[in-house]
């Protein structure tokens, strides 16, 4: 969150929650997909079996010919499909759709990002929830004057952020004291989120 806080760009027109949302996504994947699996399997492999499970749950009827038929219009020859059929046999955790691609043959993103879906997931929905129970309890640290001024610089409030100058205003203090009392305040909640972990 802190790490959202520095990078935070009011211009952009984003809520903050919105845009540390994606900061703390981003970690907590990264430190699943690093310790989440007993043996690590190829990236590039995982996007094949990702495709294989998503045959064998649209084709759930589907003889191991068929499978392979299908398998081989996707570029998957028999050797590589038994392959993945073992892994996914064998695998303990299921595949992880937040593993990271850093494979030679590919773009860097997460296997996530080439699958597509419309809905909101379930997780996503408990992380945004904890996420705002973390903010409430960091916020808590604040004085009530730090506080106020996070929710207004940042829209915490669901309202459209707030320029120092606007701030100011409020308060009736200058642009750069409400600058200092909001590095402060990041302060505590950096110690905070620290302490935390």
């Amino acid at each position: 969150m802190i790490r959202a806080a520095e990078k935070f760009d009011l211009s952009l027109g984003y809520k903050f929650t919105t845009y540390a949302y994606k900061w703390i996504d981003k970690a907590i994947r990264k430190a699943i997909n690093k310790e989440g699996h007993t043996i690590r399997i190829p990236a590039g492999k995982y996007l094949k079996l990702n495709k294989l499970k998503q045959i064998l749950k649209a084709n759930p009827e589907a003889s191991d010919d068929e499978i392979y038929k299908i398998l081989e219009k996707e570029g998957i020859d028999k050797k590589q499909a038994d392959d993945l059929f073992l892994i996914n046999r064998n695998q303990v955790n299921s595949t992880s759709l937040n593993i990271n691609l850093d494979s030679e043959d590919s773009t860097g993103d997460e296997l996530m990002d080439m699958v597509g879906d419309e809905s909101t997931p379930v997780d996503v929905l408990i992380l945004e929830r904890d996420m705002e129970n973390f903010l409430m309890k960091a916020l808590d640290q604040l004085t009530e004057r730090e506080k106020q001024i996070i929710i207004y610089r940042y829209g915490l409030d669901n309202e459209k952020p707030k320029t120092l100058e606007e701030i100011g205003t409020i308060y009736d203090l200058s642009r750069e004291r409400i600058r200092q009392i909001e590095n402060q305040a990041l302060g505590k909640l950096k110690e905070f989120s620290d302490s935390e972990n």
